[in-house]
């Protein structure tokens, strides 16, 4: 019998921080184990309390990159737990601004995290000046998300 460990630690290329590690048996993958490993930072108990009107401002600090994400959860969240009926209008704007976020979000992510290494690079900082037209496609394309 074959086994192979695999642990790959402050996996790059990833928001935030995360470790795997992987078993393989004869061939066969038999655990995978994905740890999150950013350090707490005790949101919960720092609106613990808070006005209901207070909290989605103070969830949209919870990440930069998907403030809006944060933002949306909470207030479908105090809409919920207060019964209130969204119209259809709200919830297309709603929409709009999720789908926003998610070109936003995505472009970066293809540019910065992935294009590297597509350019066998360690980060768009490497880039010489033709690679860099790349990264101004990328903040065209998240401005046009940011617009939605």
């Amino acid at each position: 019998m074959k086994t192979v460990d695999i642990s790959i630690q402050n996996i790059s290329k990833v928001e935030g921080h995360a470790d795997l590690d992987v078993k393989v048996v004869n061939g066969k993958v038999e655990k995978v184990k994905l740890a999150l490993t950013d350090n707490k930072r005790f949101f919960t108990e720092a609106i613990r309390g808070q006005t209901i009107d207070s909290l989605p401002q103070a969830v949209a600090r919870i990440c930069g990159t998907c403030s809006i994400a944060h933002t949306m959860c909470c207030i479908e969240a105090i809409e919920r737990a207060l019964g209130v009926k969204v119209s259809e209008q709200a919830m297309a704007l709603k929409k709009l601004t999720m789908y926003g976020m998610m070109i936003r979000d995505h472009a970066l992510h293809v540019y910065l995290f992935s294009l590297p290494d597509v350019f066998g690079k360690d980060s768009v900082l490497n880039f010489d000046k033709k690679e860099s037209k790349y990264l101004f496609d990328s903040l065209e394309i998240k401005r046009a998300g940011n617009k939605l």
